[in-house]
């Protein structure tokens, strides 16, 4: 999942400090999602892909 967000966010020029900070977790954690090290929940899947503007499939 990782590569596919941070190719995402790179796209969309946005970082993931403000990614974190728009759906409510530390930028830490977003880190760790990034990297691959967690795996975000389904409704922070959900939160994540709606603040982005694609669907949940293009970041799993």
């Amino acid at each position: 999942m990782g590569n596919k967000l941070k190719t995402v966010l790179e796209q969309k020029g946005i970082h993931q400090k403000d990614l974190a900070n728009e759906v409510g977790v530390s930028e830490a954690f977003m880190s760790y999602i990034i990297k691959g090290h967690k795996q975000p929940s389904v409704a922070l899947l959900k939160r994540m892909s709606e603040y982005l503007g694609v669907p949940m499939d293009d970041l799993v």
